[in-house]
């Protein structure tokens, strides 16, 4: 019988930090998602508007419901 190990971190034990260009992306990411909530948009709308202006996902790929969702809740603590 084999045995297994496992180590469990926790979200806030990460000790990697984004670069520089990486949090200068968030922080533009953060002020367009604040300014399209002040402006009273639905999830839906800023998804059209960020794809639309072509601000992607941090991965290259296009937004959608559950990445942007995600994305809110961890830019707004």
């Amino acid at each position: 019988m084999k045995q297994l190990k496992a180590t469990v971190k926790r979200k806030s034990d990460s000790t990697s930090q984004p670069s520089g260009e990486e949090q200068a992306y968030l922080e533009e990411l953060k002020h367009l998602i604040h300014g399209y909530q002040k402006k009273g948009d639905n999830i839906k709308l800023m998804i059209e508007k960020l794809n639309e202006h072509n601000h992607k996902q941090p991965d290259g790929s296009d937004w959608d419901y559950e990445s942007l969702q995600l994305a809110i809740k961890e830019l707004n603590p």
